[in-house]
């Protein structure tokens, strides 16, 4: 009699396919949090967080099937490419449909996102998206759809523009302290760091605080992150410091929405 004998197959590890940067997260969230409690939840709105998000989640399954996660990610091009097909349909039905429903200057603002987010997939695509350029239009790319969601909440123009801003200044300070921390761990005796950070870092800290002596209040609200990245700079934490930092810049994130949503929040918020 013939026993059958059954041989156990090797287990093909599944690749994960939520985005790995975990700071873009707060990047995202936070001010889409804010600008849906601050301009109210309007159809334009949703529709636009849906897009946002849809598009955010594309970028890991992008990296997967463009073979940018490396062989053991190829065992998985099939479940990515399916995601891949489904979240940017997703994101592009939601943003085709915002559009046709918003006014001219959401139109403007909803093409602006979307140039963005292209440009965000062409610095994935060829390997470059940990650049500092990459990491800077990933910023603005993550932080202009909040001001969709204002713009369709009937948030007056010149508030709309300033807490958007407010959120990018805070984000690149904080994003080049943390590439400054790293960039200095790597640094031997001979290679200095590149004192690039520290231009970008002075020079968002040098137009925050033009901007809340100048009366522009809604920039006070990312104070916190400007304080932080000035913390981080100064005293940069220990290796095992790193671990708890990614941590530590969503709870600020936190922070400055909470602060943004208890001064400005309610729906068709005026300028002041």
């Amino acid at each position: 009699m013939n026993t059958a004998i059954n041989v156990p197959q090797p287990h093909s590890p599944q690749v994960q396919l939520r985005p790995r940067e975990h700071g873009a997260y707060a990047i995202l969230s936070m001010p889409l949090l804010a600008a849906l409690l601050i301009g109210g939840v309007t159809p334009v709105g949703v529709l636009t967080t849906l897009a946002a998000v849809a598009g955010f989640l594309a970028n890991e399954p992008l990296l997967v099937v463009w073979g940018r996660r490396g062989q053991n990610a190829r065992q998985s091009e099939p479940v990515a490419r399916r995601a891949l097909v489904a979240l940017l349909s997703l994101a592009v039905i939601s943003g085709a449909s915002a559009l046709l429903l918003g006014t001219a200057i959401i139109r403007i603002a909803l093409a602006s996102s979307a140039l963005l987010a292209a440009l965000g997939f062409a610095f994935s695509v060829t390997g470059h998206q940990r650049t500092l350029t990459a990491q800077l239009v990933g910023i603005l790319g993550l932080t202009a759809p909040s001001a969709v969601v204002l713009l369709a909440g009937r948030t007056d123009t010149w508030l709309t523009l300033a807490l958007t801003s407010a959120w990018v200044l805070g984000r690149v300070a904080t994003t080049t302290s943390v590439r400054s921390i790293f960039a200095r761990q790597k640094a031997s005796h001979q290679r200095r760091v590149p004192r690039i950070y520290d231009l970008i870092l002075g020079s968002a800290a040098a137009v925050l605080l033009f901007g809340c002596v100048s009366g522009i209040g809604a920039w006070l609200t990312v104070t916190p992150l400007l304080l932080v990245a000035a913390l981080l700079r100064i005293w940069p934490p220990s290796v095992h410091g790193i671990r708890r930092l990614g941590w530590e810049l969503v709870a600020v994130n936190c922070v400055s929405c909470a602060w943004m949503v208890i001064w400005y929040g309610g729906p068709l918020t005026t300028w002041s």
